[in-house]
């Protein structure tokens, strides 16, 4: 995992993030119908996060792992490339 500070709170894990954290409650709280509920999925495995306890996850076509490495190999080659930016 790459070295990582959040620009809003300052935490220096992906763990402990509250600004993160924070809004990864609100998607929950706006995405609990079903048909939207992997949205929830998608920022945790974005974030590098366990899925939450008691979560049902959604059948991925290749599987958790896959799914989860290319959602957290996106938002790295997007970091970069917004640093290239500024």
């Amino acid at each position: 995992m790459l070295d990582w500070t959040c620009p809003t709170c300052s935490a220096s894990s992906t763990k402990t993030c509250t600004a993160k954290n924070a809004a990864l409650t609100r998607l929950r709280d706006q995405t609990s119908a079903e048909e939207h509920a992997y949205f929830v999925d998608i920022g945790h495995l974005m974030a590098g996060l366990p899925l939450p306890a008691g979560h049902n996850p959604p059948t991925w076509l290749d599987g958790e792992q896959p799914t989860r490495d290319r959602w957290r190999q996106f938002v790295i080659e997007r970091r970069v490339c917004l640093r290239h930016q500024l």
